[in-house]
């Protein structure tokens, strides 16, 4: 089974205009509605997204936190995204 960030195009470019946070939740709302990722099927957690995209924890949050707030993500403290 491969790198589960890299499965998807998740991959973010740093020198295009749109900062890097906004990229990310904008793939992962791609990756969602493509069906990348199923009903109830995990996410990556904070620290993979982190470590693999290179970005910062927050960064992270807040992209996971605009998807929840949205309705597209559900997240379980201790049990992920």
């Amino acid at each position: 089974q491969g790198d589960p960030v890299h499965e998807l195009d998740l991959a973010l470019h740093r020198a295009a205009p749109a900062p890097i946070g906004d990229q990310l939740e904008e793939r992962l709302r791609a990756a969602i509605a493509a069906g990348g990722y199923a009903p109830g099927q995990r996410l990556p957690t904070e620290h993979e997204l982190c470590r693999d995209l290179g970005v910062s924890r927050t960064t992270v949050r807040r992209a996971l936190g605009r998807l929840t707030a949205e309705g597209l993500l559900v997240r379980h403290a201790g049990r992920g995204t």
